[in-house]
């Protein structure tokens, strides 16, 4: 747990996860209720009208739509853009096919990191059975051994 500075305010808070401070949280969350009541009524307008009927700035509203806390049915006016391609985009982060690269991108590594941990556990395997099968002797490897020890006879116990 570290402070932190409000991101809206600029108030010094405990920081958890979400970078406003308790009082900016709780009026974002009554912005997003209120906006979702509106839509509700006027679910055609555009990002201007309703940022002008919330009475919040535009990039409120804009905000919510990135995080995908709020959907617009009216895209026009909204000026968001992928963090990737900086093609233009009506909600989230990253334009669909950006977000496709990603969790291809994504599920390669993961495929790899599963491949690698399979190649290490029968790296490791493949080792622990050679150890072990070095560890065990038949009574033949015994017995060659012991004939090449002077002084036994070939003989195993020692007889």
């Amino acid at each position: 747990m570290g402070m932190a500075n409000c991101e809206r305010c600029g108030k010094l808070f405990v920081f958890l996860s979400i970078k406003l401070c308790p009082e900016c949280r709780e009026h974002e969350e009554r912005c997003l209720r209120r906006a979702r009541e509106i839509l509700m009524r006027e679910p055609n307008l555009s990002i201007i009208e309703l940022a002008e009927r919330l009475g919040e700035p535009l990039e409120t509203v804009e905000k919510l739509l990135r995080e995908k806390r709020l959907t617009l049915k009216r895209k026009e006016g909204v000026s968001l853009a992928c963090e990737i391609c900086g093609k233009p985009i009506s909600e989230g982060r990253r334009c669909t096919s950006c977000d496709l690269r990603m969790r291809r991108i994504a599920d390669e590594i993961a495929a790899e990191g599963r491949k690698e941990s399979r190649e290490s556990r029968e790296s490791r395997e493949s080792r622990e059975s050679r150890e072990s099968r070095e560890r065990m002797h038949s009574l033949a490897t015994i017995k060659k051994r012991g004939s090449a020890s002077p002084g036994e006879g070939g003989e195993v116990g020692g007889r």
